[in-house]
């Protein structure tokens, strides 16, 4: 490889109809996935395509980015329901979690990203519970940090408390969800 030559981002994914299953579904249990549903015609695809993909970068391995050609895959296409493109969907633990359409600008992608995230942390910290009880109230907590009026993590929060008989702490978070008007008085 020449000095010029740009290494490939190890979070970008060119995905095929034989290994989209991988890619997406199955990988979307250990990282969040953005699924970008496009085709070389397109010329907002061609617009938004290169932002995703800097953005890939540039949160370097906090999601992954598959690049699904709807010339090459128009079932996987049926199947998201996609009607125009571009089309991006979130996929967490399998399911699609958020999506957009159309080319919009760099800071409307990040903030949408910046969601995407946060509920793929809640999503986590919700499944962990159970079995991991430290894990899930790192993840509550991290939301919380990034926005500490978020009332699904204060929620989940309180009940994890609960649960482990930390009544003190289980009665803040609820009265910081009663103040701000979440729960009846």
């Amino acid at each position: 490889m020449n000095a010029n030559q740009k290494q490939p981002c190890p979070w970008v994914i060119n995905a095929t109809a034989a290994t989209f299953e991988r890619d997406v579904i199955q990988r979307s249990n250990e990282i969040p996935v953005v699924v970008d549903f496009w085709a070389s015609w397109c010329a907002p695809c061609r617009v938004l395509g290169p932002i995703l993909e800097r953005l890939a970068e540039a949160y370097a391995g906090r999601f992954v980015l598959v690049k699904a050609d709807t010339e090459q895959m128009p079932d996987v296409a049926r199947q998201f329901q996609v009607q125009s493109i571009p089309a991006v969907f979130g996929v967490v633990g399998g399911e699609v979690v958020d999506f957009f359409a159309g080319a919009l600008p760099e800071s409307h992608v990040r903030a949408w990203l910046d969601r995407l995230l946060l509920a793929a942390l809640l999503l986590e910290a919700q499944r962990c519970e159970a079995t991991d009880p430290a894990r899930a109230e790192r993840n509550y907590r991290e939301i919380l940090a990034q926005q500490s009026d978020n009332r699904n993590a204060l929620i989940g929060l309180g009940r994890l408390l609960e649960q482990h008989e930390r009544v003190d702490e289980a009665k803040a978070t609820l009265q910081q969800l009663e103040s701000r008007g979440f729960l009846e008085p």
